[in-house]
């Protein structure tokens, strides 16, 4: 079918009853182009705020944590704890935000997370709030002064504990992926804002590591998270004012039967199971980088931040050219089973090189003992985007294969499992490293291993992607709310042969499949 036209809704006549759906603002070709292009801007501006908060949290929190007097037997320890109460946080975060954008829609939600955050980078900038100093009265010297400078330790490192959880509460994580489906009219759309959106959570990271790098020195701490604080407000009102509108719009009315079936399914299982994997493995690794870089070859904040450029920027072009053509050429499930593979190979490579340090290394360790963390940690984490980034997509096909009106609670749950794998990541690593530094990278390969195992205990396809038809097919006819039949533009659309084969395109239910490249109906 050669592509059609495109047609504004006052001149398409299967625009009635569906024109509050479209961009409310009418516009010539150039101008669509551009807000097509920026459909996403709001989801990509936040969760680079976000990530960028936290890419200055992790290059500086072991060395805030020595200036309240941790010392380095127990600095690991309190970095797990504090960075968990921020990942456990999100747990609860996603599945409060998933929830509040089916009710309230995913931009309102976003920017309510946006509003959160920068309160919370803020607070950061100040924890913990003197207590480090205070809450306990010096009454002597020697073991018991020592006892009364751990009290006010640990008050400091609870106080700001509690302040990264209320910053990980307020994620906006979950609103920006339901923003991104809101206002994708394709599979291929989805797939290529999933690649922005990673590169987004780089960007931060990137970005953070440089101004840690160049102005911890000059600035400190509390200027730092201030600056964060700034950078979260700034994509608040971008939010609020530069938001493109939503095109698809499902029934205000959740199908609970339909929500359960979802996450009961073997789709959702494989979904959630790798989406811990992931989680597990980006915080544990980031967390072990550090500590290594911290602990071990005894780098100062300057030069951690600026190590960490090493790792992201390997994995930027491959973010922005290697994985939309993985997805072009390649089933979903055989990039995530491949890459899995990669992950098992690399965290075995990584626990050899591991059994060799020792913490008498020290910062005159040679360059080509500290190699190997750089290149092989670039390495993992280049299997740990292409699982994620395509993982992520999977919760929209799954939506829409099972419950397309509570898409928002299938990616909270999704991330939910995403975050609780993130909230493992810090603390277990922690308490591992302190056994020695080889066991948080055999504690990755194992859950690696078992992650691959579960899509073949469930009968889930490695190498091609299942069928992703709907349970119950329903029409567009049936369908109680106003929802968008979007023209097909595609030669190769599955959609193109049915409606070249006889059938009506409006009677035409949804199949949400991977390789389908246009979406006929939701």
């Amino acid at each position: 079918m050669a592509p059609q036209p495109a047609t504004s809704p006052e001149h398409d006549p299967t625009a009635q009853g569906r024109s509050s759906t479209l961009p409310e603002r009418p516009c010539g070709p150039s101008a669509c182009r551009g807000l097509k292009s920026w459909s996403s801007g709001s989801a990509i501006v936040s969760t680079f705020a976000d990530y960028f908060g936290l890419a200055l949290m992790t290059p500086l929190l072991p060395y805030k944590l020595a200036d309240l007097g941790f010392d380095e037997t127990e600095l690991p320890l309190w970095n797990g704890v504090i960075s968990t109460a921020q990942f456990a946080a999100i747990v609860l975060g996603n599945l409060f935000w998933g929830r509040v954008s089916d009710r309230i829609g995913s931009q309102r939600s976003l920017l309510y997370a946006m509003v959160g955050d920068a309160v919370f980078f803020g607070l950061t900038a100040v924890a913990p709030f003197g207590l480090e100093g205070s809450g306990c009265e010096p009454s002597g010297s020697g073991e018991h002064g020592q006892g009364v400078q751990a009290c006010g330790r640990t008050e400091g490192a609870i106080a700001l504990a509690a302040v990264r959880a209320g910053a990980g509460f307020c994620t906006p994580l979950v609103s920006a992926l339901v923003f991104i489906f809101d206002r994708a009219d394709s599979t291929k759309t989805v797939a290529k804002q999933m690649g922005h959106y990673s590169s987004a959570v780089l960007a931060g990271y990137i970005v953070g590591g440089v101004l840690v790098g160049a102005l911890y020195d000059s600035l400190g701490w509390a200027w730092l998270n201030v600056g964060s604080a700034g950078v979260a407000g700034a994509a608040a009102v971008y939010v609020a004012h530069l938001s493109a509108p939503a095109i698809r719009k499902g029934p205000k009315l959740q199908n609970s039967k339909g929500v359960r079936r979802a996450l009961l399914s073997v789709d959702f299982v494989t979904h959630a199971t790798t989406a811990i994997l992931v989680g597990f493995c980006m915080t544990s690794m980031t967390f072990t980088y550090v500590i290594i870089l911290a602990e071990i070859f005894l780098w100062d904040a300057r030069s951690t931040g600026l190590a960490n450029l090493f790792v992201v920027c390997n994995l930027l072009p491959i973010n922005m050219f290697g994985l939309p053509v993985a997805v072009k050429h390649f089933a979903v499930h055989r990039i995530i089973t491949m890459s899995g593979i990669a992950m098992c190979i690399m965290y075995a490579l990584l626990a050899i090189w591991a059994s060799t340090l020792s913490k008498s290394e020290g910062s005159e360790g040679k360059l080509g003992k500290q190699m190997p963390l750089f290149v092989g940690h670039s390495l993992l984490f280049v299997t740990i985007v292409f699982m994620q980034a395509v993982n992520l997509s999977r919760s929209n096909l799954i939506a829409s294969k099972y419950a397309p009106e509570a898409r928002g609670a299938i990616t909270s749950a999704g991330r939910t499992c995403f975050a609780i794998g993130q909230a493992l990541g810090p603390i277990v690593s922690g308490i591992l490293f302190t056994q020695g530094a080889v066991l948080p990278y055999l504690a990755g390969l194992l859950l690696a291993v078992l992650n691959l195992s579960m899509f073949l205990l469930t009968g889930t396809p490695v190498c091609h992607d299942p069928s992703m038809e709907p349970v119950v097919a329903t029409s567009v006819t049936a369908v109680s709310a106003p929802v968008p039949i979007l023209p097909v533009r595609s030669s190769t659309c599955k959609a193109d042969e049915k409606v070249s084969s006889g059938q009506p395109a409006e009677t035409t239910p949804y199949i949400g499949s991977y390789d389908s490249l246009e979406i006929s109906s939701l």
